[in-house]
């Protein structure tokens, strides 16, 4: 996905705009800068939104959100990579992640 993710962002039209988003001169962001951008803004919420869902006890329910979050981080990663995603979101991510550790057995 990551590929596809690079791909879409290098070959989308710069005629594609959101008039919504503007960059820090106040200008529309367009092209593969705005697929990014809401590329970033979707990965941030499942960050943070975390792993699991509230008044959610069941095993499956948990293990399914912890490989969704596993799979997150892995997808991140390799964004990071490509390189679609700044070293200092990358902060922000780890950040957000060892902010979430607890006693765990698992490791």
């Amino acid at each position: 996905y990551t590929q596809l993710c690079h791909e879409m962002m290098e070959t989308i039209s710069p005629k594609v705009q959101d008039d919504g988003i503007k960059d820090a001169e106040g200008k529309p962001i367009t092209g593969g800068q705005l697929f990014c951008r809401y590329l970033l803004h979707w990965c941030r919420e499942d960050f943070e939104h975390g792993w699991s869902k509230p008044h959610s006890d069941k095993y499956y329910v948990a293990q399914k959100a912890k490989h969704q979050g596993f799979s997150l981080i892995k997808f991140t990663g390799k964004l990071f990579k490509l390189p679609m995603l700044t070293e200092c979101i990358m902060h922000e991510c780890v950040k957000k992640l060892l902010g979430n550790v607890e006693s765990s057995k698992e490791e």
